[in-house]
């Protein structure tokens, strides 16, 4: 199978496994709608995944494997609605054009300049890819929650900041379409700057600039379940005071779980200079080590990553 022909079939799988159930309703024009049974389903499913560790996973060929799964996913999500969003802002081509080039950028240092053994191996992680069963949705989203690198630690070279359907591109697939957006899109230049502050992992710029969409009346360029990502990550970042008043008073007031409204609120205090007693149960804070960090670490001790995976819940893992 020529590498065209690779691209072709990556993208088809994943477009009959995204496609293949209708699970969403029409576009909310407020930019965020509940999720469906089914939705909150699937959002689990990859979640769930996340937390999946294994120190005797595949290592180097499951890397492989993940960037190509990033790259079809972020490719076929530009043809659906609001879907994805609502399922998982992290789910969106946004997010998954940032995992994709975590991954190249990390695999080229892995492979320290031998071009011809990245083709190689590139090349049979996509005839694996290509010629796999079938999977349904559930096993698709689970297996891009194993893939699953917070945005937080993604290592990417400023020249390797790649789309899906640049990648499947020169893979030799030239029917991948990089002008496409998802249906619910209203403006293709804004959402542009969105994916931009995205993928350089400014999150403090992404959240502020879709909460200012929604102001704007744009507010399905940038679902809210995007900006409620792109907040979160901000705050993990130790950049929650950046966050705009209007975007921490909105989040003090809708978010969830209730300890992130109190997170909101203190932040808010904080950035005004009110030295006023703050909810002490607001703690971006989780009890254990995720399992995305984990697994990173491993790799990063086995010598399978050039970066330090920052966990930012331990300072061990930063």
């Amino acid at each position: 199978m020529r590498s065209g022909q690779i691209a072709g079939a990556i993208l088809a799988g994943l477009l009959c496994s995204s496609i293949a159930t209708p699970v969403g309703a029409a576009v909310a024009e407020s930019g965020w709608r509940a999720a469906t049974p089914e939705e909150q389903k699937l959002r689990k499913v990859f979640t769930d995944a996340q937390d999946d560790w294994n120190s005797k996973r595949d290592g180097e060929p499951e890397m492989y494997s993940c960037m190509l799964y990033w790259a079809g996913w972020g490719t076929a999500v530009r043809s659906l609605d609001d879907v994805v969003p609502t399922i998982s802002g992290e789910l969106t081509h946004s997010y998954a054009d940032g995992q994709l080039s975590h991954y190249l950028t990390v695999l080229l240092k892995m492979a320290e300049g031998n071009d011809q053994a990245f083709d190689q191996k590139l090349g049979k992680a996509t005839q694996a890819y290509a010629t796999r069963p079938d999977e349904p949705l559930e096993q698709v989203l689970k297996t891009l929650g194993k893939c699953y690198v917070s945005p937080t630690s993604w290592d990417i070279a400023p020249d390797l900041r790649i789309t899906g359907p640049a990648f499947l591109a020169a893979l030799g697939d030239q029917t991948a379409d990089e002008t496409a957006m998802p249906e619910h899109v209203v403006s293709r230049d804004a959402r542009l700057i969105y994916d931009q502050y995205v993928i350089e992992q400014d999150f403090v710029a992404a959240a502020n600039y879709g909460a200012q969409l929604h102001g704007q009346n744009q507010k399905t360029t940038v679902m809210w379940n995007e900006v409620l990502n792109s907040s979160r990550f901000a705050i993990d970042q130790g950049r929650g005071t950046e966050l705009s008043d209007a975007l921490l008073t909105t989040l003090s007031q809708v978010w969830w779980p209730k300890w992130r409204q109190e997170l909101a609120q203190n932040l808010l205090r904080a950035k005004h200079g009110d030295t006023g007693q703050s909810s002490a149960s607001a703690q971006p804070y989780k009890p254990e080590t995720p399992g995305w960090a984990k697994q990173e670490y491993e790799r990063f001790l086995r010598g399978e990553t050039n970066y330090t995976p920052c966990n930012v819940y331990y300072d061990t893992f930063c």
